[in-house]
C-alpha cells in the first residue's frame, strides 16, 4: 500500500532532523537570536528604517526590528541550506534512491518536501516574533502607544497586529527565497553548487532587478509596505507567485527526471 501524504511529511520531518545541518543552524538561530535582543539593547534601544531614519525601540515596536536584524541570516545562510539539504542533498548522496525503490508518487514526496520545510521556517518565524515581544516588553522602556513607518499612532493591540502582518509578510518572503533555492537545488548537480547559485540570485535580485530587492533583507520594504510608502510590484505578490511558480517548477522536473539511474 502507498503511503499517504501525511506518512511522507512525518518520515521527511524525521530525515529532516536527522541531519546534522539541520540541528547546528537551529542552534545557531536561536544563539543569534538571542545575542540580536543583547545587541539592540546594549546599543540603547536604537534600531533604523533605513540607512537614513533611525529610532528608538521600546516595548511595543521591538519585534519587527529583531527581524530586521535576523533577516539576512535566515534568507543567506539557514534556508539555502537547509533546501539544497532536503532537495538536493539526498539525491547527490544516493539517500533518494533508496526512498524512492518504493511504489512513491513523486508529487507527494516533493509536497510532504515543501510542506516540512514551510512548517520549519513557520517555526522559525513564530519564535521569533515571540521572542521580539517577550524582548520588548521586558527589556525595553514601557509604552502606551507608538507609531511605525508612516502609521497613525497604535496603541497595544495596534501594534501587535501590525507585528503580526510584519511577520506574515516577512514569512511569505522566506517561502519565495525557499522557492528559489528548491527549483536550483534541483536543477543543479550538487548541493554547494544550489547553495552559491541561491545566494547569486539573491544578490542579483538587490543589484540588477529593483522588484527583487527584498530577498536580501525584506524588512526595509515591509515597513514601507505596510506603511503604504511601497512603490512598484507589490512585494505580497511576488513573493506569493515566486512560491507557487517555483513549486510547480520542482513537480515538473521530480516528475520528469529519473532518479533511479
Amino acid at each position: 500500500m502507498k503511503p499517504g501524504l501525511l506518512a511522507l511529511m512525518q518520515s521527511e520531518w524525521e530525515r529532516v532532523w536527522a541531519r546534522k545541518k539541520t540541528k547546528v543552524s537551529m542552534i545557531l538561530f536561536v544563539i543569534l537570536l538571542l545575542l540580536e535582543c543583547v545587541f539592540l539593547w546594549m546599543m540603547g534601544g536604537i534600531s533604523f528604517y533605513s540607512a537614513e531614519q533611525s529610532v528608538y525601540l521600546n516595548s511595543l515596536n521591538a519585534a519587527p526590528f529583531l527581524l530586521r536584524e535576523m533577516a539576512i541570516f535566515i534568507n543567506m545562510i539557514v534556508i539555502p541550506m537547509l533546501a539544497a539539504d532536503s532537495f538536493n542533498g539526498e539525491y547527490t548522496s544516493g539517500a533518494l534512491r533508496n526512498v524512492l525503490l518504493r511504489p512513491l508518487p513523486r508529487w507527494k514526496l516533493v509536497t510532504a518536501k515543501w510542506v516540512v520545510m514551510a512548517v520549519l521556517l513557520l517555526i522559525m518565524t513564530a519564535l521569533m516574533m515571540v521572542t521580539g515581544i517577550v524582548f520588548g516588553l521586558t527589556m525595553l522602556p514601557p509604552v502606551m502607544s507608538v507609531s511605525f513607518l508612516n502609521t497613525s499612532t497604535l496603541g497595544f493591540a495596534g501594534a501587535m497586529g501590525y507585528t503580526l502582518m510584519f511577520y506574515g509578510t516577512a514569512y511569505l518572503v522566506f517561502l519565495a527565497v525557499m522557492g528559489i533555492s528548491a527549483i536550483l537545488s534541483t536543477l543543479l548537480p550538487n548541493a554547494i553548487l544550489a547553495y552559491m547559485a541561491t545566494i547569486g540570485v539573491i544578490i542579483g535580485g538587490m543589484y540588477f532587478v529593483a522588484e527583487l530587492s527584498f530577498l536580501f533583507s525584506a524588512a526595509d520594504d515591509i515597513f514601507k509596505r505596510l506603511g503604504g510608502l511601497h512603490t512598484g510590484a507589490d512585494l505580497i505578490v511576488i513573493s506569493i507567485l515566486c512560491a507557487i511558480i517555483t513549486f510547480i517548477g520542482v513537480q515538473w522536473i521530480w516528475n520528469k527526471r529519473s532518479y533511479l539511474a
